[in-house]
């Protein structure tokens, strides 16, 4: 009789080990497709974002080299107009490269100290702010130069700001495309700018 009782015991232990061992595989299985689900959901959350920070890259480029070539058009009007002469007018568009030039290294820095994303937003800003200015300062030499030197100085952060976010946002293997499509609104903003402005000029 103990010898009966102790095997049916033993059973009985067996089977609840046994549905105890089963019942977390079956916990684990059930658990692991959220999860796995969550991740992937992640992760093409995250390869939209990248993708969406890339075209704003690209609109910035865009938007920046259309502003800094819209003068070379209207160039031979001011001079024109204003009885400037050829170094003049020289001064006036190299201006710009005076303040490019000199925020080169210190944009870096701030897009590094700050996040390019904040310090590309204050630039796009600034600059945009400068481009409205032109029209009104061009009526003086002293003002347009320094209107184009702070252009200069504004546009300066766009390189290493799109640089420091694609870094940052993409993955080794996608930088270098990451680059070259940014890169390229550079000539299409420089097409749109030689392409518009005459047409701009027309009706003003």
């Amino acid at each position: 009789m103990p010898t009966r009782s102790s095997s049916k015991s033993d059973v009985k232990a067996t089977t609840v080990v046994a549905a105890d061992e089963s019942t977390p595989i079956q916990a684990q299985t059930q658990t692991s497709s959220p999860k796995s689900t969550n991740v992937s959901s992640r992760f093409t959350r995250c390869v939209r974002r990248r993708y969406i920070v890339l075209a704003f890259c690209f609109l910035a480029n865009v938007v920046c080299f259309a502003d800094r070539t819209n003068i070379a058009v209207a160039a031979l009007a001011i001079q024109t107009e204003y009885n400037w002469t050829d170094s003049d007018m020289g001064v006036v568009l190299s201006a710009f490269f005076y303040g490019y030039a000199t925020m080169q290294i210190p944009s870096g820095w701030l897009a590094t100290r700050f996040g390019g994303k904040c310090v590309l937003g204050v630039s796009v800003w600034l600059w945009s702010l400068f481009t409205i200015l032109t029209p009104l300062a061009v009526h003086s030499f002293g003002y347009l130069l320094a209107t184009r030197v702070g252009m200069g100085l504004a546009e300066a952060a766009s390189m290493p700001c799109i640089h420091s976010m694609i870094g940052q946002w993409f993955p080794k293997q996608e930088i270098s495309f990451a680059i070259a499509f940014s890169t390229s609104g550079q000539a299409v903003g420089t097409i749109l700018a030689l392409v518009s402005s005459p047409m701009v000029s027309w009706y003003w």
